[in-house]
């Protein structure tokens, strides 16, 4: 399965999941497919190939990796100065400045220009670091795959900091990811590759509407009720029924905060 899913910045939130066999090129491409700008994501090579798309990579990847290695250490193992522990300390710094740059209190001008204020000066102190030991590690550690994995991908990595509406990481799709996942043993009966598309377009309706603050059992009972009723050829009318419509019933509107 994959999913994509607008940027903060945009007006309009959405999700949609496909489904697909695996994550190869062609697949990214579908998905992406009339799309042009920044998508945040892994490290995958795929999204790399993908015309008109500029690939930010995942500071949570990153972490991820530092992580790992710190929890694969023999149980008993002081790691409290190793270098995957003083880099995990920069990158929770990183996290810890961006949670206070709200687009809803200053513009992405803003959170560009405190970003390259606080941050810029961590991540160049990361890969100094990582550049000045990676010819020290072996390569057959979970320390070398995880510094390689940054130096590998630093380019990715420093883009968000030079544009306030690229994220710092993509964990909230993630998240959405895991919720599909999560519902995936309601689908058994769905074996097919048909089922497994049908599946993901349901999902892809109800995660948006819960992204715009509406309750998706009742806006599901509202779609059914209004799509039989008009020309799905006119897109002014698909348009009033969507997710992010201001034209929506008030009482679509979800009560959880």
């Amino acid at each position: 399965m994959l999913s994509v899913m607008t940027g903060r910045s945009e007006p309009d939130q959405m999700i949609y999941f496909m489904y697909a066999p695996d994550r190869r090129h062609h697949n990214a491409q579908v998905i992406m497919e009339g799309f042009s700008g920044t998508a945040v994501a892994d490290a995958l090579s795929a999204y790399d190939k993908v015309d008109g798309v500029v690939h930010a990579n995942d500071w949570a990847h990153v972490r991820r990796k530092f992580v790992d290695t710190i929890n694969s250490a023999p149980k008993g193992t002081d790691m409290s100065d190793s270098l995957a522990a003083r880099i995990l300390v920069l990158i929770n710094a990183l996290f810890h400045y961006d949670r206070a740059l709200r687009p809803e209190s200053m513009s992405y001008d803003e959170i560009a220009s405190m970003r390259d204020k606080k941050q810029r000066p961590v991540v160049d102190e990361i890969f100094v670091k990582l550049k000045k030991y990676q010819d020290r590690i072996p390569s057959s550690t979970q320390l070398y795959k995880a510094v390689m994995y940054a130096l590998n991908h630093e380019e990715g990595l420093r883009r968000y900091l030079d544009d306030g509406r690229i994220e710092i990481t993509s964990k909230i799709i993630e998240r959405e990811m895991k919720a599909f996942g999560i519902a995936r043993k309601n689908f058994l009966f769905m074996n097919t590759v048909r089922g497994a598309q049908a599946s993901a377009n349901i999902f892809s309706v109800l995660r948006t509407a819960v992204m715009n603050g509406l309750d998706p059992e009742k806006y599901m009972t509202y779609l059914f009720e209004k799509l039989p009723l008009i020309d799905i050829e006119i897109e002014k009318q698909i348009d009033e029924l969507m997710p992010w419509s201001g034209s929506l019933p008030e009482e679509l509107k979800s009560k959880r905060k």
